[in-house]
């Protein structure tokens, strides 16, 4: 299900005020503050990950969720400098884990970015990232990534699962967790399309494939984790419809 500017809107508001009772953010603004966008490297803990995407207004960002497993909150850009803290993240997924298309994945995490820090949209290679294309992942879709550690690397879908996806070309690599994958809508924009989680590997062909959750799938676990009580149900049935894989595939985490 795709999420409408006004499910957008709420996600937003419940995520602000979740991080305001969270942290209490450094309350100066300063003009040389750090400046954040999406496809710049963060750093959580021991793990290097790249930003996936960042909402201007409302001044919060959104990655891959295991980029959170080895972290007390708080998250740093590549120089070591403070930028935001961790809200909530999801993750259901064990590195290395054998898993076919009917799995429900889900990997994501929010954050909640200082007063103090610059936030800008575009991509490192120029791209405006968009949100509300209204662009699903389908078989055939052409698709770009953009990660701190294979940078720009453009394929196309090839299977579409129970919300995630696969992307040919070059493998996403460790550090490109994150990363956002998109689709060109126009020149210099992109509409996001999923946050990039790792790589599939064939168990019969040894085949290598980027693996994606879809936008749509971080959006409405977001909203249902945030909005959810402790007895609440597992996640909706929303998500892209399942399609199963020619074979298990073992999966990593980038």
């Amino acid at each position: 299900m795709g999420c409408r500017l006004s499910v957008a809107n709420r996600l937003c508001a419940a995520l602000g005020a979740a991080a305001l009772t969270a942290v209490t953010m450094a309350p100066q603004a300063l003009a040389d503050g750090p400046l954040v966008f999406p496809g710049m490297e963060i750093i959580q803990g021991t793990q290097s990950c790249t930003l996936g995407f960042v909402d201007p207004d409302v001044r919060f960002g959104l990655t891959a969720g295991h980029c959170a497993m080895d972290t007390d909150g708080p998250v740093y850009d590549a120089t070591g400098e403070l930028i935001g803290v961790l809200v909530i993240a999801g993750s259901n997924l064990r590195d290395g884990e054998r898993i076919d298309g009917a799995k429900y994945l889900i990997d994501y995490e929010a954050i909640k970015f200082r007063d103090d820090v610059a936030i800008n949209d575009v991509l490192p290679n120029g791209i405006r990232l968009e949100r509300g294309g209204g662009v699903q992942p389908h078989t055939g879709l052409p698709v770009c990534r953009n990660g701190v550690t294979t940078g720009e690397a453009c394929g196309t879908v090839t299977t579409v699962n129970n919300g995630w996806f696969e992307i040919d070309g070059l493998p996403a690599d460790h550090g490109d967790s994150g990363s956002p994958v998109y689709s060109i809508t126009s020149p210099g924009h992109g509409s996001i399309v999923g946050i990039a989680r790792g790589t599939t590997r064939s168990v019969d062909t040894g085949v290598v494939q980027t693996t994606a959750i879809s936008w749509s799938t971080v959006l409405n676990q977001l909203r249902e984790d945030l909005e959810k009580s402790p007895a609440a149900p597992p996640p909706p049935g929303d998500s892209p419809p399942s399609t199963a894989l020619p074979a298990p595939q073992d999966t990593q985490f980038a």
